[in-house]
């Protein structure tokens, strides 16, 4: 009931009591005796009238305020469990190792589509990077990249704790935002999301806590920029102006809508004073109930009063008992305990207790739904990075030794481009299965995102940690069958031991990663942790960040080292090698930034560059007279390129250069990789008259009769077997056998390594038809090699032997 009405009330009892007394002095002993019997029962009932009037109002504002208060604890847990979920989301991105990479080597144009494709799958209204000196350098709202992060405040409290979440103004419009470090390993970066605070998650509040919520941010003159409620539109439109003379934060007060009274909470939850968010429940519907009560008091006479006393000591304590149970429950749920329901009668106020329970469960539902969310991964059910940081975390806290197993699936990528993404799901889905039937029930497998799984080894030391990558490797290996198609998955697996490779998580992931890295550039399958390591990684990273622009710069170089026919000393044939002329490094080997190339998919531009200098230079030599062959490398990635055909004739084409001219070289191991799609490629060049030979032959593991299938031209045995040849030695026995296999399959032989006379004469003596080495030439430079060929052919092919 309105104030207003109370006191008019007041007023009016107070009127008809002093008129009431008047009337009993002039009256009659018995009827002054009636009368104030009379009067006694109209004070008490007017007394009882207005103590419930005023009772009434108090009850009903003080349970506003409650439902208000409780309110406002519901949506700070709910934005608090929100930004636990969205903080998950965005350390995905962060931990992306694609993106650390892209980060760390200013590839703009990765991470502006990373930046707005997982911005998008995570429903994002804004995505920013934000350098370490606090400026934006991306953002898909297109913010000058020089601007300062606009939320200074929570970027310090990212750092001081790690990670931030805040609701900030940002554009007129209430935002969530995010903030979390990029590590590579060291922090190089921050990503900042923002989520908008929408309709949807206004209705979501409200089906919570049944009040009215309001978003609401402000302009720079204090007007409102933007309104988001659950109100009526009449309410609203009211509420926009109640609002231009500010609302303070934390208390509650009466607002009058659109004729109505509203009590509205203002809940500090944002981070600027531009945006608030406020909680409303009528105040006049509420006291709406309570206005039959106002002239039922009235009609009741003093016959009644005693049942109404002994009704009202009844209904109270009827009603006390349930009201004061929800009150209970109501506390408990505050706490966070949703393992006890009220108790449910059947009246309305079981229905109430019914209703609240109802509320309780979906609450504990959807709480636990968030938290399995955030510990969890999406695709396999396993758990995440952050719920197997934990587990490793209390391992080391127990100071149980353990062993760290981090793997990567060999050539994922490639599964996921040819074959596509369900096939990739399912592939991942298989390997996650695989190693949870494999490992000890105390052991934890987790998925750390992509392609890449964790197992935790508790009670382990390095043997037995190796015997069970071995055998995890076995199951992994077996054949898998997804939509009729057979995959043959391998991994490649690093291991870190606690306490002997680190006393703290990161370092143990960290330098586990590192490991399984090495494994798979050795291809070993599976490598231990080496001390020194993380120096090493930190400088292969730089390493591979320079190699991107070795290209524009013009720092890679190519180098060729002729071949001679062994009867006659001929050199009609070269092997073009690829060398990096590093501005601070010097000059880098092959060696140590091919693997790495190979590693971060570069290789193919790497050999489209060598394709397309050495095709160049073929057409150079022959405008010269320059009668040569050249050999190149390819690596097992080219060899699944399938369109690697159609450029190298292209290429030809464009430069009028005859395909035997070229010849490609690869190794046992590559071609062995996926064989038939490199015999159906090296079949393709063949045909256009490339040649194609067999390079480091004898220390592959393919079989005679794979090889006598591959469209091959030549056997190029490997220098290990030619750098220590003597007469009656093991090598002496293997390079003849090799070059009588060569010849009976109808191939030419060369053996490379050659770097003695006396080598040379027992090449000579085994028929071996041509010979590669340091006695012949190193390799050189375009312009030394061409002055040394030309030297070399005037000279009549003098080997100094």
């Amino acid at each position: 009931m309105p104030r207003r009405r109370a006191r008019a009330l007041h007023a009016g009892f107070s009127e008809a009591l002093s008129e009431a007394l008047l009337v009993l002095r002039a009256a009659s002993f018995r009827t002054r005796i009636a009368l104030l019997f009379i009067l006694l029962i109209a004070i008490v009932q007017g007394a009882a009238f207005f103590a419930v009037l005023v009772t009434v109002r108090h009850n009903v504002v003080t349970r506003g305020n409650e439902r208000l208060h409780s309110g406002a604890r519901v949506l700070q847990q709910l934005i608090s469990d929100r930004g636990a979920q969205l903080l998950q989301n965005v350390k995905v991105l962060a931990s992306d190792f694609a993106f650390k990479q892209a980060v760390a080597t200013g590839d703009r144009a990765t991470i502006d589509s990373v930046l707005a494709n997982h911005g998008a799958r995570v429903g994002a209204g804004v995505a920013m990077l934000v350098s370490l000196d606090g400026r934006v350098t991306a953002s898909t709202l297109g913010l000058s990249k020089s601007l300062p992060f606009p939320f200074p405040a929570l970027l310090d409290q990212a750092k001081s704790a790690g990670a931030a979440t805040g609701l900030v103004s940002l554009g007129g419009q209430a935002f969530q935002v995010v903030v979390v470090p990029v590590y590579a390993p060291l922090r190089i970066a921050w990503v900042a999301m923002g989520f908008k605070l929408d309709e949807a998650f206004a209705s979501s509040v409200q089906g919570l806590t049944h009040l009215n919520v309001s978003f609401v941010t402000l302009g720079a003159q204090g007007t409102p920029a933007q309104l988001i409620s659950t109100l009526p539109r009449a309410d609203q439109a009211a509420l926009n102006d109640q609002l231009l003379a500010g609302h303070a934060l934390g208390e509650v007060r009466t607002l009058t809508l659109d004729h109505s009274d509203w009590l509205t909470l203002g809940v500090p939850l944002l981070h600027n004073g531009r945006a608030r968010v406020l909680l409303q429940t009528s105040l006049s519907g509420a006291l709406a109930p309570y206005l039959q009560v106002q002239w039922r008091l009235i009609g009741l006479s003093i016959g009644t009063l005693i049942l109404f006393i002994l009704g009202s000591i009844l209904l109270a304590r009827n009603v006390a008992r349930p009201v004061s149970e929800l009150v209970t429950a109501a506390r408990r749920l505050a706490q966070g305990d949703y393992s006890h329901p009220a108790p449910v009668r059947g009246d309305e106020l079981g229905q109430l207790a019914t209703a609240f329970n109802q509320m309780q469960a979906a609450i504990g539902e959807r709480e636990a739904r968030i938290a399995h969310q955030a510990y969890h991964d999406g695709l396999t059910d396993l758990p995440n990075r952050n719920l197997a940081a934990e587990r490793l975390a209390a391992t080391i806290a127990r100071g149980d030794p353990a062993a760290i197993l981090i793997m990567d699936v060999d050539r994922f990528k490639e599964i996921n481009d040819t074959l596509g993404h369900e096939i990739g799901d399912g592939a991942l889905t298989t390997i996650a299965q695989r190693l949870l039937h494999n490992v000890r029930e105390g052991d934890t497998v987790a998925r750390l995102g992509g392609d890449e799984f964790m197992v935790l080894l508790e009670g382990t030391d390095e043997i037995g940690a190796v015997g069970v990558a071995k055998a995890l490797a076995k199951h992994i290996a077996e054949p898998a069958r997804l939509d009729g198609i057979t995959l043959y998955l391998e991994l490649s697996m690093g291991v870190a031991l606690y306490p002997d490779h680190g006393s703290e998580v990161e370092t143990l992931l960290r330098r586990a990663d590192i490991a399984m890295y090495d494994a798979k550039s050795a291809r070993t399958g599976m490598m231990v942790y080496r001390r020194g390591r993380d120096e090493r990684h930190l400088e292969q990273l730089a390493l591979m960040s320079d190699f991107r622009r070795a290209v524009s710069n013009g720092e890679l170089r190519v180098y060729y080292q002729p071949k001679a026919r062994i009867m006659d000393g001929e050199v009609a044939h070269a092997e073009a090698l690829v060398r990096w002329q590093h501005p601070d490094r010097g000059l880098v080997e092959p060696d140590e930034f091919v693997p790495l190339a190979e590693q971060s998919g570069n290789i193919r531009w790497l050999t489209e560059w060598m394709l397309r200098s050495v095709i160049v230079q073929l057409r150079l030599w022959a405008d010269s007279g320059v009668n040569l062959s050249v050999a190149m490398n390819l690596s097992a990635f080219d060899l699944m390129d399938p369109a690697l055909a159609d450029r190298i004739a292209d290429a030809l084409e464009l430069h009028d250069v005859a395909p035997e001219r070229l010849m490609l070289e690869i190794t046992e191991t590559a071609a062995m990789r996926d064989a038939p799609a490199a015999v159906a490629l090296l079949r393709r060049l063949r045909n256009m008259g490339v040649r194609i030979a067999i390079d480091d032959f004898g220390v592959g593991y393919s079989s005679l009769s794979q090889l006598r299938r591959m469209p091959v031209d030549e056997l190029k045995i490997d220098k290990s077997f030619v750098l220590n040849l003597k007469p009656n030695s093991e090598e002496a026995a293997i390079v003849r056998s090799a070059i009588e296999l060569g010849h009976n399959m109808g191939l030419s032989v060369i053996a490379e390594g050659v770097e003695t006379p006396e080598s040379w004469e027992l090449l000579k003596a085994y028929r071996c038809d041509m010979a590669q080495g340091y006695l012949i030439s190193r390799p050189l430079p375009i312009d030394e090699f061409t002055s040394w060929l030309a030297q070399y052919r005037t000279e009549k092919g003098s080997i100094p032997i």
